[in-house]
């Protein structure tokens, strides 16, 4: 269960609140900007796993899979863009399962609770985003409909700032928590 809730947490961090549109513009260009993405991927998994250099086997394979997925994802024909973000998300799921298959133990930091509640605050800019993706494929339907509109216009930039916030508050409650 730690090693799940270690690499889902980093999942959603770096997904969400740590991919801004920069790092999305350079993904979308090749695999200099995946190979970003990845690192910070590495990144907040290393400073959420315990001795994370005892653990560089998995953050390797950790990377492999999550760049693998990354590729593919931007090589999926198609105009609607939330059947990709969909399927993305589970991959990275089921990546992280196999992850966790292999090495149920891994060690994290803060404790099982207080990241349990980072994953579900995370969340919230996570469905925040789907939600702009969904609505930036319904505007190509719906040109004139205001809601779309709105949404397509607001959601995005409210799910970086809510992630942000997020990502703040839960660092805080874990310094405070080591106090």
């Amino acid at each position: 269960m730690a090693t799940f809730t270690v690499l889902y947490l980093a999942h959603l961090i770096a997904d969400f609140p740590l991919q801004t549109n920069r790092i999305f513009e350079l993904k979308a260009q090749g695999n200099r900007g995946i190979l970003l993405h990845v690192g910070v991927h590495l990144l907040v998994a290393a400073v959420l796993i315990q001795n994370s250099y005892r653990y560089w086997y998995i953050l390797l394979l950790l990377g492999i899979m999550h760049f693998a997925i990354d590729w593919a994802k931007l090589r999926l024909p198609g105009r609607r863009q939330a059947p990709g973000f969909i399927l993305d998300q589970f991959a990275h799921v089921a990546s992280i399962l196999i992850l966790v298959g292999l090495w149920p133990a891994v060690p994290a930091v803060m404790p099982l609770w207080l990241m349990w509640l980072g994953i579900v605050m995370i969340l919230v800019p996570a469905t925040l985003m789907f939600l702009w993706v969904w609505a930036t494929d319904l505007q190509v339907d719906l040109p004139e409909n205001h809601l779309v509109k709105w949404a397509c216009r607001s959601l995005l930039p409210l799910s970086q700032r809510v992630g942000s916030v997020f990502v703040l508050a839960l660092l805080v409650t874990n310094i405070l928590y080591l106090i």
